[in-house]
């Protein structure tokens, strides 16, 4: 498969009623987003965005596909930038990154995401229940 035909797979933690707008949507709001590479990250910022909810949503994660040669290119043109977790994060966060993509690169992600894949998967309200399973 050539490098531009590779498809990448983020991950975005929030709350199920905000994943819910965004899905019906198939659009983020054209603002500042946080991304994870990993679904296990993204479940901590679901769990975290649910218990500052004063609606009481539960958590939950979208799944977002589109290409690799996309999401190179917005890093190379700074409107996706790596942010890694400095002293002041929890311990268990150092060493681990997030994407932070610009309002521009929300725009650019709408337009290119492949839009029936996108995927809302709901989370563990505790993170310890998860594991046991």
């Amino acid at each position: 498969m050539a490098d531009e035909d590779q498809e990448e797979t983020l991950y975005h933690g929030t709350t199920y009623d905000v994943a819910q707008r965004i899905f019906a949507r198939k659009a983020f709001e054209a603002r500042e987003t946080y991304f994870s590479s990993t679904r296990e990250l993204a479940e901590f910022f679901a769990r975290r965005s649910s218990a500052k909810s004063r609606a009481g949503h539960g958590p939950a994660v979208l799944k977002i596909v589109w290409y690799q040669s996309d999401l190179n290119a917005w890093k190379q043109n700074r409107l996706v930038l790596s942010k890694g977790f400095s002293e002041g994060d929890r311990p268990d966060l150092r060493g681990k990154t997030q994407l932070v993509f610009s309002a521009e690169a929300i725009r650019l992600l709408n337009l290119n995401m492949f839009a029936d894949d996108l995927l809302i998967e709901p989370v563990e309200r505790d993170a310890r229940n998860a594991q046991r399973r």
